[in-house]
């Protein structure tokens, strides 16, 4: 930081800094307080500490709010409070249980702010006609559909799994299942 004024001493522009030993416990508090509420990615909390950073403190430099958001990050990573990792296989975990595809869940990560190769790694797991099962158990389609399926049905089922991600030849094999082929 440079001094706007010739005649301005260190000691005002050091006074303006916003980076102090109450600003820094705030931002830990702060990054705990988000963290008892949902478990969040690295990137996502470090976001949420600047924009709460340049909410509170007027005029705070942009490179000031990333260091309380850094140091707050570091604080909640070094005590096991923040895991990106952790979070991966929760998220991977949540998206197979909802019916989502492989392709789907690492979309929602990076979107999250994991890293794409961390996301990768995190999916390598994920089995496409696990989800899509549960997908079509939740919803009632193939399988687990009750009554007859018309042309109309079959295409809005069909649908569902598109935009969970799913191939089309997952998606035909799931909507054209009978409950006679859940034993299969």
């Amino acid at each position: 930081m440079t001094s706007e004024r010739p005649d301005q001493s260190e000691e005002e522009v050091a006074a303006k800094s916003f980076i102090t030993d109450r600003s820094l416990l705030w931002a830990k508090r702060s990054a705990i307080y988000t963290l008892s509420q949902r478990s969040v990615s690295t990137e996502a909390l470090r976001k949420k500490i600047v924009e709460r950073a340049v909410r509170k403190y007027d005029g705070i430099e942009p490179s000031e709010a990333e260091k309380l958001a850094a140091a707050a990050v570091a604080f909640c990573t070094d005590n096991g409070f923040l895991d990106d990792q952790s979070f991966a296989e929760y998220r991977v975990a949540e998206g197979v249980r909802k019916g989502h595809s492989r392709r789907k869940i690492e979309m929602t990560l990076a979107d999250k702010g994991v890293a794409r190769d961390d996301a990768a790694g995190a999916v390598i797991d994920v089995d496409d006609v696990e989800s899509a099962m549960n997908l079509a158990q939740k919803k009632g389609y193939g399988p687990f559909r009750r009554g007859d399926a018309d042309q109309k049905r079959i295409a809005r089922e069909a649908a569902a799994f598109a935009r969970n991600g799913f191939s089309s030849e997952i998606t035909w094999k799931i909507v054209r299942m009978s409950p006679d082929d859940l034993g299969d």
